[in-house]
């Protein structure tokens, strides 16, 4: 029973981080093919309030993507609690309308 159980939760570990990852590589590519509009369109006219909102919805994404790959690929750093409490409280906290 607790091999059941604990194979289980191995794949679930297992599909996460292949999600993760993907979508990941997914982010990372569309920046590359990207990059080159990115520059003529937003960083060689004049910056407007739509701009700034365009580069922080960009570079937060993939910041954050980067935190958590970060997060699952060193699953033995000592501030991964640390971490996942500050992220998950709040979030959780507001998710439940409290």
């Amino acid at each position: 029973m607790v091999s059941a159980v604990f194979e289980a939760l191995m794949w679930d570990q297992f599909y996460y981080n292949t999600a993760l990852f993907v979508s990941f590589t997914v982010i990372v590519f569309d920046h590359i093919l990207t990059f080159s509009d990115e520059i003529n369109y937003i960083w060689k006219r004049k910056m407007t309030p739509f701009s700034v909102i365009f580069l922080l919805n960009r570079y937060f994404v993939l910041s954050m993507m980067l935190r958590i790959f970060s997060i699952v690929v060193q699953p033995t750093n000592p501030t991964m609690k640390f971490d996942c409490t500050s992220w998950y409280v709040p979030c959780n906290h507001q998710w439940q309308g409290s």
